[in-house]
């Protein structure tokens, strides 16, 4: 069983040891065991007192009677989850998996696979539209505990209550609004345990978790009017040939059939892909067009933004003069000349970086949220001897854990099930020549830094379910908040990865120990978005720039930049006012009432978790962490 968050993961327990424990269940109702989690056993026992019999041979589940009723109210809930289950339906189809969408009260709308499949389930379990999945019909199942729990769920064979589910591997994780409520579930089962991996529940939890960010996405467009204008419209400002739209995390949404055919590759291929792997295309691609036709990639912002957060981008080739090229190519390429400031710890860390930029060294950077690690790392990266290789992101923090081995260093064709045929390709790969940036590494699951580590030392990666070494030329640039060298010497970080990272290490200050640097970054991102947005804002008032000083920014510079980017639609004048700020900046007592950074956000958790009566995922939705670091946090601050 595996429960995502909750640190359980007895994915590789024996079956048998499971179904001697279930036998020794159904004979009293009070077994317990340490084989198994709370969780699977309370289910049990729940199932134990509903008297459901767990050696049925038949199922009898009957449809309930307000289907078609729920079946209108959720109609566009099965549109949106079908289109984001569309890319894995070929899986389903080549293996024995069969997807199901449900609603918060666990009945079936929709089940999509191949249709023997689908078929097989109706006269065999009786599973089909409009039944209830619950524990009273179908005992113990991962898709009605993902709802209970609100996590993903993994079940396996004699982990079902009834015996009639034991070849039965079933992988759920509940869907969720913009405001994090429960309104449904994704399910993934397949009648053979052989299939059970945790990939697989990463997969479903991916899909559901896409879900909830087409949802939010949507609820930004619909309540943030404050920057208008349509596809059409960028496009025809754009005057494209070729067109990429990417959502907010960075894939690709909607491709142009005319920039398809220019990176010659049709446009089901390029949707969902990320951005780098789009932009490694277009840089083989495109230079070769470009000599001939004199064409470039360009980007804009999407249509519809929350204030600080774009929403997605659209990216297209365009034509520019040849004679150009070669000065626009350069001014794209993010340098130390862009990094916004003069105060000596800044001008300290810019120094340092210009001095090992020539290394292909790792680097560490060390820095708070917000304070401007990526860019460093780009910097560093365009002024190195791997300035014409890629250059590749890597958000640990983001990745599903279940996942991050394959993101970073591939998988070849039948390493897992529904594993893509081919392989893929991991980031090593892609940032080979380049630099590969790995951002939030504290967060790094330990049975990962192990192979990151071997990676480190022999310049060389082996793909999940392969054999062979493929070398590797990358530069690595690792970035934390965290205290890296406390984590490591507590155990909770890897030592000698640390040693091996930690070749150069650069501190990057905090903005409210930069004060004299505000002014410059006000004006620089007034700029930067008043061009963006077609206003005319010139500059801040004296209040204005008073309160901007007086704040201590916990989010640093990407606060500000928010801010800025914020009152800058709002303002109706050429000058930002103390009207055009949030009140938690007009309102700062400054120096009287000094905050750090863990003061702030004891106080802010304290607060979400007040106004979420304890909705410990809503919390760390809305600080936009995971759970596990939402939990060390309250670990941290005493509050659990």
């Amino acid at each position: 069983m595996i429960i995502l968050d909750s640190g359980y993961r007895q994915y590789e327990l024996d079956q048998s040891d499971i179904v001697n424990v279930w036998r020794r269940f159904i004979d009293g109702g009070n077994e317990k065991s340490s084989l198994l989690p709370s969780t699977l056993l309370s289910s049990w026992k729940r199932c134990f007192e509903l008297k459901v019999d767990p050696l049925m041979s038949d199922l009898d589940l009957t449809v309930v009677g307000d289907f078609a009723k729920r079946i209108e109210t959720k109609e566009w809930l099965l549109n949106l989850a079908a289109s984001h289950i569309a890319k894995y339906y070929k899986l389903a189809e080549q293996s024995d998996f069969v997807f199901a969408i449900l609603d918060e009260d666990g009945v079936i709308l929709d089940l999509i696979g191949e249709q023997n499949r689908v078929r097989r389930l109706e006269e065999e379990y009786s599973i089909t539209h409009g039944v209830p999945i619950n524990e009273r019909t179908t005992g113990t199942t991962a898709t009605y505990l993902s709802l209970l729990s609100n996590k993903s769920v993994q079940t396996v064979g004699a982990e079902h209550y009834i015996r009639r589910f034991h070849h039965i591997t079933d992988s759920a994780a509940p869907i969720r609004d913009a405001r994090g409520n429960i309104i449904g579930a994704l399910s993934m089962s397949a009648q053979n345990i052989e299939y059970a991996h945790p990939h697989t529940l990463g997969m479903v939890t991916s899909i559901a978790d896409s879900i909830a960010v087409h949802l939010r996405r949507q609820e930004v467009e619909k309540n943030q009017e404050l920057f208008e204008g349509s596809l059409d419209e960028v496009v025809d400002n754009l005057c494209a040939r070729g067109l990429l739209q990417i959502d907010e995390w960075g894939r690709a949404e909607r491709v142009s059939r005319p920039l398809a055919e220019l990176l010659g590759l049709p446009p089901e291929r390029l949707v969902g892909l990320p951005a780098d792997v789009v932009a490694r295309l277009g840089a083989e691609k495109i230079p070769f067009r470009g000599r001939q036709a004199g064409r470039r990639m360009i980007a804009a912002p999407d249509g519809s933004r929350k204030p600080g957060k774009v929403a997605g981008a659209i990216i297209s080739d365009r034509e520019v003069p040849e004679k150009k090229g070669k000065s626009r190519k350069a001014r794209n390429r993010f340098g130390f000349e862009d990094i916004v400031g003069r105060s000596r710890q800044l001008l300290k860390a810019v120094d340092l970086a210009k001095k090992i930029a020539n290394s292909t060294s790792a680097v560490l950077l060390l820095g708070e949220s917000g304070t401007g690690k990526e860019l460093f790392a780009r910097a560093i990266h365009n002024s190195s001897p791997m300035s014409e290789g890629p250059f590749v992101s890597v958000n640990c923090a983001a990745i599903p854990r279940e996942l991050v081995g394959t993101e970073l260093f591939g998988y070849e064709e039948g390493a897992f099930t529904g594993a893509k045929k081919g392989g893929n390709v991991g980031k090593f790969e892609l940032a080979n020549n380049g630099t590969l940036f790995l951002d939030e590494i504290g967060e790094m699951p330990l049975e990962i830094q192990g192979y990151l580590l071997r990676a480190l030392e022999e310049k060389a990666i082996t793909r999940i379910g392969g054999n062979c070494s493929i070398p590797v030329n990358v530069r690595v640039i690792a970035a934390t908040n965290r205290r890296l060298r406390e984590d490591a010497l507590a155990g909770h970080f890897r030592l000698d990865l640390f040693f091996r990272l930690n070749v150069f290490t650069i501190s990057l200050p905090p903005l409210r120990e930069r004060p004299d640097d505000i002014p410059l970054l006000v004006d620089h991102f007034i700029s930067k978005f008043s061009a963006a947005s077609g206003k005319n804002v010139l500059g801040v008032t004296p209040a204005a720039m008073e309160a901007l000083r007086r704040y201590r920014w916990p989010g640093n510079v990407r606060e500000l930049s928010n801010v800025i980017e914020r009152a800058v639609f709002l303002s109706e004048s050429q000058y930002i006012d103390v009207s055009d700020l949030p009140e938690e900046i007009v309102g700062c007592d400054g120096e009287d009432g000094v905050l750090t950074v863990k003061d702030y956000e004891r106080i802010k958790i304290s607060e979400l978790l007040s106004k979420f009566k304890g909705n410990k995922t809503r919390v760390a939705a809305t600080l936009g962490i995971s759970r596990a670091s939402l939990y060390r946090r309250l670990k941290e601050y005493g509050m659990m």
